[in-house]
C-alpha cells in the first residue's frame, strides 16, 4: 500500500467518525434539555369548578381529580385506586346503594370513595374490607384557589 492510499484511507475514516459524531449530536440537541423534564408545570383554576362538581385532567400520566362540595371547599387526589391501582370512575348518588351519597368507585375490583375521597366501607365492598383514603398528589401546592402541580 502506498503511502497515498494509507492518507487518503485515514482522512476517509476520520471523516466518516466526525459526521457520525456530529450527528449524533444534532439528533440529541432535538430533544428537551434535562431541566426542561425536571420542571413541568400546571396550573388548574378551581374556582370554575361548581359545587358538587369535579374536574378530572391527567398529571404525569395518572389522573387528578379536583372535587368541590356543597360548601365550596376544594379536595384533589390522584384518581387511582388504592386497592389494585385501577381507574377510578365516577358513582352519582344511589348507583351502589340506596344510601350512596354519590363519589368515586373502582370498576375492576372492589372499594368505594365519597366525592372528598375518604374510603365509604360497604358502599359496594365487604364490612370488614378497609382501604386508604385517596392519595393527593405530593407535587400539588396552593396559590389561592389557583392549584399548582409541579415537577
Amino acid at each position: 500500500m502506498t503511502k497515498r492510499r494509507v492518507l487518503s484511507f485515514s482522512v476517509f475514516t476520520l471523516l466518516v467518525v466526525g459526521v457520525i459524531a456530529a450527528g449524533f449530536v444534532f439528533i440529541q440537541s432535538l430533544g428537551p434539555s434535562y431541566s426542561a423534564e425536571s420542571s413541568i408545570t400546571r396550573r388548574i383554576a378551581t374556582d370554575i369548578i361548581q359545587p358538587g362538581e369535579s374536574l378530572l385532567i391527567q398529571w404525569l400520566g395518572d389522573p387528578v381529580i379536583f372535587a368541590k362540595d356543597s360548601e365550596g371547599t376544594v379536595s384533589s387526589f390522584v384518581g387511582v385506586s388504592t386497592f389494585r391501582g385501577c381507574v377510578l370512575e365516577y358513582a352519582p348518588p344511589g348507583q351502589l346503594s340506596q344510601e350512596w351519597q354519590g363519589g368515586w368507585f373502582d370498576p375492576c375490583h372492589i372499594g368505594a370513595w365519597d366525592e372528598n375521597g375518604k374510603f365509604v366501607p360497604s358502599a359496594n365492598s365487604s364490612d370488614e374490607l378497609v382501604l386508604d383514603d385517596l392519595q393527593q398528589p405530593n407535587e400539588l401546592s396552593w396559590e389561592g384557589t389557583v392549584a399548582v402541580l409541579h415537577r
